[in-house]
């Protein structure tokens, strides 16, 4: 059905069969609203040990400073289960899921890697992505910061 600019609304969707209306009515909220960011510069999952797991969301494009360190915001959830695989709803004392929002700092041509909570990276406790052994912290116990590093720089690579 083609739609005439002079016709009022009402009119028009009188015609139109209910399902043309569910549609338009469903997808409509979706054609206004702001583009999500592509996931590609964070690690979407990572583990925090038995029955714990970190599901992370990227917040702002990944950027480049001007002191060679990469940088983007995440929000990370902290979810823990139990031996029945239930969630917790809490884990010493707190509510579960644990919410915290921060960004994280990567220098790609040094392998260093930080996270802190303001954006110039002043507060950034920084680390080494590999061990006092040279292997890359790639395992839970160390955050995984090597390959949360990869995944920083890696999203700033054309």
């Amino acid at each position: 059905m083609l739609l005439h600019l002079a016709q009022p609304l009402h009119s028009v969707m009188r015609r139109m069969p209910l399902r043309t209306l569910l549609l338009i009515f469903s997808v409509a909220p979706m054609v206004g609203a702001a583009p999500s960011l592509a996931q590609e510069a964070v690690l979407s999952v990572r583990g925090c040990g038995t029955g714990c797991r970190i599901e992370t969301r990227q917040l702002s494009e990944p950027r480049l400073m001007g002191d060679g360190w990469a940088k983007v915001l995440e929000r990370t959830s902290l979810y823990i289960v139990d031996m029945k695989g239930r969630e917790e709803k809490f884990f010493r004392g707190q509510p579960l899921p644990a919410i915290e929002q921060y960004w994280i700092f990567a220098k790609c041509n040094d392998k260093w890697f930080g996270t802190g909570f303001k954006s110039d990276g002043s507060d950034a406790k920084t680390e080494s992505i590999y061990d006092e052994n040279g292997n890359p912290k790639s395992y839970t116990a160390a955050g995984n910061v090597y390959d949360r590093h990869q995944k920083l720089c890696g999203a700033l690579k054309p």
